[in-house]
């Protein structure tokens, strides 16, 4: 590659954003003895390369959910313990052709692809049997003065998690509720269902956060999303919605609130969905 693919930017004390070219983050949390690292992005290599230099503590890997966005990276990990819902292990499989994390790549670049001379020997190898550990609702990383608690949070995919770190007051929602969540997929819960798995963390988190992050472009959102996604759950339920249509790798879904090219909501709040017709009740 012509051109460094990933780059971090220290957060707090215990957190370091690693964004890629294409926009997505991931995060290294560090306690005062062990570390976590959430997802691993699209399998291009020199991930594994920068986490190493960030940190010199042992540390394990989470990935939310099976999207080649997040899980691809995975081999350059194999001698870390990697956990992942089993849920979505046939979703991770199902990303792993080449075409798959081209073309998704390609999309995201544009014609800054020929900028990073990405090819073929810059991937890491497709492992689809990879041994992924399990990782379930409930779960405590105990790094030493910080913790991660991992949440289920169905309706992206089937498996996807969240994470809670308490001592900093900080929810990492990623991809299961942000400024475009995608529920149109044939993967993805009704609109029905995820309003309540929605509420159900709601009420189970309520309280134990004041900042909110999410793994596409902006970083932080605002901490009432959870509330203002029951909202938008309840206006299409109700038919006060936008419908733009958003086609993404051929799959139709409609955007349910007026945003400006970048999905930020035109009235300020952060919540919106992308949600499937077919899929509603």
């Amino acid at each position: 590659m012509n051109r460094d693919f990933f780059s971090a930017e220290k957060v707090n004390g215990n957190i370091t954003a690693i964004r890629s070219a294409c926009g997505e983050i991931m995060y290294l949390i560090e306690g005062d003895n062990k570390a976590v690292l959430m997802d691993t992005n699209l399998g291009v290599k020199g991930l594994r390369k920068l986490v190493d230099t960030i940190t010199d503590k042992e540390y394990e890997v989470v990935i939310t959910h099976g999207h080649l966005d997040h899980a691809l990276g995975v081999p350059e990990f194999s001698d870390k313990n990697v956990y992942m819902n089993h849920k979505d292990i046939p979703l991770y499989q199902s990303m792993l052709p080449f075409a798959e994390r081209d073309g998704y790549i390609h999309a995201n670049l544009g014609d800054a692809f020929d900028e990073y001379g990405i090819t073929n020997n810059d991937y890491v190898e497709e492992v689809p049997e990879f041994d992924f550990k399990e990782l379930h609702d409930g779960m405590v990383f105990d790094l030493g003065g910080v913790t991660v608690e991992i949440y289920a949070y169905p309706g992206h995919t089937k498996g996807t998690m969240v994470l809670l770190i308490p001592e900093l007051g900080i929810l990492i929602t990623g991809d299961a509720c942000n400024k475009s969540t995608f529920l149109f997929d044939r993967i993805c819960s009704s609109v029905t269902e995820y309003r309540q798995t929605t509420v159900n963390l709601r009420d189970r988190l309520s309280g134990r956060y004041d900042k909110v992050y999410i793994c596409h472009h902006d970083m932080e959102v605002g901490k009432d999303i959870l509330n203002e996604m029951i909202d938008v759950c309840d206006d299409i339920l109700g038919g006060n919605t936008i419908d733009r249509p958003m086609p993404f790798m051929g799959v139709m879904g409609y955007l349910a609130k007026e945003a400006d090219d970048h999905f930020n909501r035109i009235d300020g709040k952060s919540a919106n969905l992308i949600y499937n017709k077919d899929k509603i009740l």
